[in-house]
């Protein structure tokens, strides 16, 4: 649902996200991870992430773009994030 809303990019969608960050509810780290399974028609990736940039400034998080960019990183599963962790 996130990414949807991030896709969507509306003032609703933002304010949505906005909250669910500052709630706990879900991470920038967990969606820029999950960036490369987004379809064709969502925006390229350098868009998505700084669409995650911007709501990382504005929620006053902390939030590095480069991590889920290198190859090893995108090509990364769930599980294994999960396990990292």
């Amino acid at each position: 649902m996130a990414l949807a809303k991030l896709v969507a990019w509306r003032e609703k969608d933002r304010d949505w996200l906005q909250s669910g960050l500052k709630a706990g509810l879900f991470s920038l780290t967990e969606m820029q991870s999950r960036l490369d399974r987004m379809p064709k028609s969502a925006p390229d990736g350098g868009e998505l992430l700084r669409r995650l940039s911007v709501l990382a400034a504005t929620c006053r998080l902390e939030f590095d773009r480069g991590h889920a960019c290198s190859p090893a990183s995108r090509s990364m599963t769930h599980h294994d994030t999960e396990t990292r962790n």
